[in-house]
């Protein structure tokens, strides 16, 4: 309502303030594209009556925008035009404002040297105006991108000094979320030498073995991982900037389940990983280097899953069949069908140690008898995920308690109605984080992951 009186009076500042306005509520609600419209339309506004500072916002907020599409050279040609407007007004906070913004570009393209030249700008700003939250989220910042360029000691000075401005101005957190708590925990990793993988191999795979099994023979199941894995993000996230890099992988997870760039950089802890999951999508789309058609792999696929359910009578026979066809493929030097023969012959035998990996050719197949013999094993490996994160919250990491125990409680709202055994899991884990008795059946579903929790904290 106020737009058309603001250009009903020629009033170009209050219009260019309006527009502005609409524009972020739009971003706001997740229509990046309309609040782009606005923004565009304020520019000329601000302009026109000479609000370089307006203008400055406006270029900023329309960078952050193209930044949310994934269009990251123009966003970053936006921040580039508000940053000497900014300089030019004296605006201190919203030039560190822009220069954090580019510092974000440049860590998703793996550019962690300008990024580090960056947050050491800000620092400076943030010392000048004596913005000391904003002053240690910075260092921190830094502390993450130096240990990711394997500039140790110098990430640790910096976690060092981040954690002294708190403790001196007794403030809780920093200007990002990192608590002292969190902060002293990334410091004690530093101290071990280097920044690595956080998550345990076991959560590493699922997160992999998923999404490959919704890329490829579970595209059913797609929507479903993909909300898991934001919600993991999120998690992360809460635990402040050095769970960075787990942020990274899975949010590159979620970049292959939307078919974008993964923009993660090839020296990050987790690009192998990152890197399993796109070999075996890719390798579930070239069929021309298997030598099984699809109809003999769908019968591969159900006889191994029949003498294993429905017809156990048959297993010796099947297996027998299975053997056969390895020495064919012995003969042939087809060493993928061979792979892929044993590792049906494993199954037959009850042999969990012989497996294929996820840029096997005969992976998708592989995975999908596994599936058939165990239909919640996505769900499974998601409630594995949980599980950890109780006992890390419990043992290791207590200060991502209270963050833990509000994802968990999302999940229990969505479950309740529709799915009772995985709500009642939800709730004897929150049981857990809260020190209170309650425990499930030996009957319940997720019992065995609920008993590991349990367990493990003995």
């Amino acid at each position: 309502q106020a737009l058309p009186l603001t250009r009903a009076v020629g009033d170009r500042r209050g219009e260019a303030t309006t527009l502005t306005n609409i524009g972020a509520v739009y971003s706001d609600l997740g229509d990046k594209a309309r609040a782009l419209t606005y923004f565009e339309q304020a520019l000329p506004s601000f302009r026109a009556v000479g609000d370089r500072s307006g203008e400055a916002a406006t270029l900023n907020n329309i960078g952050m925008v193209y930044d949310a599409l994934g269009d990251k050279p123009r966003a970053l040609t936006y921040f580039e035009q508000a940053l000497p407007l900014r300089q030019a007004v004296g605006d201190r906070g919203g030039e560190a404002t822009t220069l954090n913004n580019m510092a974000g570009i440049y860590l998703k393209e793996g550019k962690l040297s300008e990024a580090a030249a960056i947050y050491r700008q800000i620092i400076g700003i943030f010392q000048a105006i004596g913005a000391v939250s904003e002053e240690s989220g910075s260092r921190i910042n830094l502390a993450v991108t130096l240990a990711q360029l394997g500039e140790i000691a110098e990430a640790i000075t910096q976690t060092e000094q981040a954690i002294t401005l708190l403790q001196k101005y007794q403030l809780p957190q920093s200007a990002g979320g990192a608590t002292i708590a969190q902060m002293e925990s990334f410091l004690a990793r530093l101290r071990g030498g280097a920044i690595t993988q956080t998550l345990p191999p076991d959560q590493i795979d699922a997160l992999v073995r998923n999404t490959i099994a919704v890329k490829t023979f579970a595209s059913d199941k797609l929507r479903e991982w993909r909300d898991a894995l934001t919600d993991l993000s999120k998690t992360f996230t809460s635990k402040g900037p050095t769970w960075q890099i787990e942020v990274d992988f899975v949010e590159a997870l979620i970049a292959v389940l939307d078919d974008q760039p993964t923009e993660i950089a090839d020296d990050h802890p987790y690009a192998p990983h990152v890197g399993q999951v796109i070999a075996g999508i890719l390798a579930s789309q070239t069929p021309q280097l298997q030598h099984l058609d699809a109809q003999e792999i769908e019968v591969l696929i159900g006889n191994t899953i029949a003498v294993m359910t429905t017809t156990r009578e048959k297993r010796e026979e099947w297996r027998a069949a299975l053997t056969q066809s390895v020495t064919i493929a012995s003969q042939h030097q087809h060493t993928d069908e061979i792979g892929f023969f044993e590792a049906l012959i494993a199954i037959v035998d009850g042999d969990a140690s012989i497996t294929l990996p996820p840029e096997h050719p005969y992976y998708p197949a592989w995975q999908q008898v596994i599936e058939g013999l165990d239909p919640d094993a996505a769900k499974e490996s998601l409630f594995d995920l949980l599980a950890n994160m109780v006992i890390e919250a419990k043992t290791t990491a207590p200060d991502t308690s209270d963050q833990v125990r509000e994802g968990l409680l999302e999940l229990d709202a969505a479950a309740a109605q529709d799915n009772p055994p995985i709500s009642q899991f939800l709730r004897a884990l929150i049981a857990i984080l809260d020190d209170q008795p309650l425990s499930l059946p030996s009957d319940h579903p997720y019992h065995a992951e609920w008993q590991r929790v349990i367990d493990a904290l003995r």
